[in-house]
């Protein structure tokens, strides 16, 4: 897309001709980690860039503090995310006693004379936070870091926080699903972190995101692509328009594809969107899509059927990117109901997938101990299979098929006997 733009780039164009207009806010990322990477400016209509996304933003403080538990900024970010009874004035009196003590937030909030001061449920949430930051900072090394965020999301309430959310429904629970969506889709980043190194550690992750997120804050009148969800397009107009994520489960969104009505909605905001175009219309869909951290095949979107091939010129390139260029004349947005499918993954399934992953690694930890002896042969989640050539007290020495020898410590690492 982004050398489509600049192939485009002629004449008197210029880059706020263009639009991007997507369904969900998460699939905003890959399009601004392109742009950026191509040098071209961009900016984000009706709401906020991926990275700095309060989800995004505090699951990042997570990652850190597993990194470094003395992170005082990012401790104080996440201390009562999600809530947990951690006030202005508690905070306040805590950060005169870490000084007192010359110690961090993390130090002070482990300490009995400060839980003691916590109601009885809040200083339940901070053992619990505190014990499972400490666990993953000591694991950090033999996990990956899909793993980590993994254990983040469930172990520390957020996820919790954010499914009851969007459990209660309203306005508030629309909001929870969407930060639900963003972050799984930051578990998508990491996944091509890890394909593109698959002995990736957090420091080098937090480095690469560091990069990515320090991106320039343009104006609003600045010359510069625009990207918006179809609901936020209502009334604007642009010269050339792109619509990517034309695939069942998608867009139709998988909910949609229940009910007649939901599809129907859904018809009509494509209609919205393909409307935004006042000369040129950009109809895309990919083969193969990761979204909520999982890699699946995809299904062209029925809407594209509901088109008049007469009306498009289709391309397809060798990525595996569906393209079609678009006139505005012939779409029906009364068209007739369509088979309801059941495509796509769902954010709630990936949740289940989470905590399930997330209770088979502390399994496979917490049974290391107990089943291991020399010579034999296990796995490992980051560092593949091997086998024990020597055991001594609590720490295994491992030589691993891939990356040579490596000592674990039992009732810590995930290995798993074969």
């Amino acid at each position: 897309m982004a050398d489509q733009v600049e192939s485009l780039m002629a004449g008197d164009r210029k880059y706020n001709d263009f639009a991007v207009l997507y369904r969900t806010n998460a699939q905003s990322r890959s399009f601004e980690e392109a742009f950026m990477a191509a040098g071209i400016p961009y900016r984000v209509l009706g709401g906020m860039k991926f990275y700095d996304r309060k989800e995004i933003k505090d699951m990042m403080s997570y990652l850190r503090l597993v990194l470094n538990p003395v992170d005082d900024v990012a401790f104080a970010r996440i201390v009562n995310e999600p809530k947990r009874g951690i006030g202005d004035k508690t905070m306040e009196n805590v950060r005169i006693l870490a000084r007192q003590w010359d110690a961090s937030l993390f130090e002070a909030f482990c300490q009995d004379e400060v839980q003691s001061g916590l109601r009885k449920a809040s200083a339940k949430q901070i053992r619990d936070l505190t014990a499972s930051l400490a666990r993953l900072h000591a694991q950090q090394d033999e996990l990956n870091i899909t793993d980590i965020y993994d254990q983040l999301l469930v172990d520390t309430g957020y996820m919790d926080a954010l499914e009851a959310a969007a459990q209660a429904g309203g306005s508030g629970g629309l909001e929870a699903e969407g930060r639900i969506e963003n972050l799984l889709e930051f578990k998508s980043v990491m996944l091509d972190a890890q394909e593109e190194n698959s002995m990736i550690t957090l420091t080098e992750f937090l480095e690469q995101m560091a990069l990515v997120a320090d991106v320039d804050n343009h104006q609003p009148d600045e010359n510069a692509v625009v990207f918006m969800t179809l609901h936020s397009a209502k009334g604007l107009e642009f010269p050339v328009v792109f619509m990517p994520g034309l695939e069942d489960g998608l867009f139709p969104g998988h909910q949609s594809l229940e009910s007649s009505d939901g599809i129907e909605e859904e018809r009509r905001l494509c209609y919205v969107g393909i409307t935004r175009a006042k000369e040129k219309l950009y109809l895309t869909s990919a083969s193969a899509r990761t979204i909520y951290g999982r890699t699946e095949y995809t299904r062209e979107s029925m809407f594209l059927k509901e088109l008049d091939k007469d009306l498009f010129d289709e391309d397809s390139d060798s990525r595996g990117t569906r393209n079609y260029g678009v006139s505005r004349r012939g779409f029906d947005s009364s068209a007739g109901d369509r088979p309801h499918y059941s495509t796509g993954s769902r954010p709630f399934d990936q949740l289940k997938y989470i905590k399930q992953n997330t209770q088979t690694l502390k399994k496979s930890a917490s049974t290391a101990k107990v089943s291991l002896s020399k010579g034999d042969r296990v796995s490992h989640s980051k560092f593949g299979e091997g086998m024990v050539i020597s055991i001594n007290g609590d720490v295994a020495t491992i030589a691993f098929d891939q990356v040579g020898i490596k000592k674990m410590a039992l009732g810590v690492a995930p290995l798993k006997k074969l």
